[in-house]
């Protein structure tokens, strides 16, 4: 997850990846990351979380694929940058299920 020097807030995070969990601060200029299994099972998950000081809040799923590396990339409000983003890699975020607010691009 990078996020662009011209951000324009500090983020808070969350990563759970299989029920490992990170948390920490994200702000301008900074990225933030986390590692999968090398072979997932159907079970294996990952979801990160992050929101602004502003009340802005978005969590996403992250289906794994083998060897792949998920490069998410965010624009200066902290939403993910379609432009700077794959295709390949938004193709494999989704909304978590059970969540209350939206998977938002």
């Amino acid at each position: 997850m990078n996020y662009p020097n011209d951000g324009t807030q500090e983020s808070r995070y969350i990563w759970n990846t299989q029920h490992r969990i990170d948390k920490g601060d994200m702000l301008p200029g900074q990225a933030t990351a986390d590692i999968g299994h090398v072979f997932p099972d159907k079970d294996f998950f990952m979801n990160f979380d992050w929101r602004s000081d502003k009340g802005l809040r978005w969590y996403i799923d992250i289906t794994p694929k083998l060897g792949a590396t998920t490069e998410i990339n965010l624009d200066e409000t902290g939403r993910i940058d379609t432009a700077k983003t794959s295709p390949v890699v938004i193709a494999r975020l989704k909304k978590c299920e059970g969540e209350r607010y939206l998977f938002r691009l």
